[in-house]
């Protein structure tokens, strides 16, 4: 079980678990706390934490083991964080929008089987499409490291009914990114094709070797000094297109761990890249279209970056 922190001042662990707790009627107490820490049950960003007095500072996550709950504590535990998760932009009888964060796979896979948005679905939702397989109600994905709008399924249907207008590409998607390093114009369209990387499959690359057409067009929305805050709006959907596409003009993704150059702060999350737009059609060709807002990390760059005035233009 994992939950995020933000902008924390100094506050210590056991007090901070209890306070956030309560106001969800969750009785962890100070003593249940203690001995989770006994038992090394519980991490802050990846490390043990062995005192209770363990002050939280600024951004992270924190991790408790499940094997070292009680049955009632981890069933309201997992209640309240899924649905704290399930951020809903809007639904109807066929579909629901949600803006997934960052730090969250879509569907089970090699290193990510039992924390996924379809465990969490599956956990709240039972009006699904195709409930009874490994991806009920999904119909796309994004990258676990990238937030944003996705749009889930509620029937069999109008999972097919979308899963149609993606094959003939009439569906609209909109990122936002920042990058590390200015792109070479304000206004583009990159167009270079993607396949895997021969030296380490889990990549793409772009390539002409056993590869696809991949087109993403973009606008520098914010230039400043060594980065930039751009809109990209993809023509296809080839796998990690954008974060591949802004690699191969020296521009990846700022602190994208496969493609690009890493920064110390913000590490929690991933790339700073973010499905913002998605626009599609209902049965009666009504266009329809959604927006997730950024993330308050995100925000918080780029109120960074504009503070340092790296040459702002």
């Amino acid at each position: 079980m994992e939950f995020n922190f933000t902008n924390l001042k100094s506050i210590r662990i056991d007090k901070y678990l209890i306070e956030i707790l309560k106001d969800q009627q969750i009785q962890l107490t100070r003593s249940k706390i203690s001995d989770l820490i006994k038992k090394k049950g519980i991490f802050v960003n990846g490390k043990l934490i062995t005192k209770s007095g363990y002050l939280l500072k600024g951004n992270g996550i924190i991790k408790i083991s499940d094997l070292f709950l009680d049955q009632e504590d981890n069933q309201n535990l997992n209640k309240w964080y899924n649905s704290e998760l399930i951020d809903i932009i809007f639904e109807t009888d066929d579909y629901i929008v949600i803006n997934k964060p960052s730090n969250l796979s879509v569907y089970p896979g090699s290193g990510s089987r039992d924390d996924t948005l379809v465990n969490i679905l599956i956990s709240l939702r039972s009006d699904l499409a195709n409930i009874e397989t490994k991806r009920p109600g999904i119909v796309h994905r994004i990258d676990k490291n990238t937030s944003g709008v996705l749009i889930i399924a509620k029937n069999d249907n109008f999972a097919n009914y979308l899963q149609k207008q993606f094959k003939e590409r009439k569906i609209y998607k909109e990122y936002l990114a920042i990058t590390n390093g200015n792109l070479p114009s304000k206004k583009g369209i990159i167009d270079a094709p993607i396949g895997r990387n021969v030296n380490n499959r889990k990549l793409m690359t772009v390539t002409n070797k056993n590869s696809k057409y991949a087109i993403t067009e973009y606008e520098v929305i914010k230039r400043f000094t060594n980065y930039d805050y751009l809109k990209l709006i993809l023509k296809t959907g080839r796998t990690h297109q954008i974060r591949v596409h802004l690699k191969f003009l020296n521009t990846p993704i700022l602190n994208d761990f496969d493609y690009g150059r890493k920064i110390k702060s913000n590490n929690i999350y991933g790339q700073f890249l973010h499905a913002y737009k998605i626009c599609f059609y209902d049965y009666e060709s009504n266009k329809k279209c959604y927006t997730a807002k950024l993330p308050s990390y995100f925000r918080k760059q780029l109120d960074i970056l504009k503070r340092n005035k790296n040459g702002e233009n």
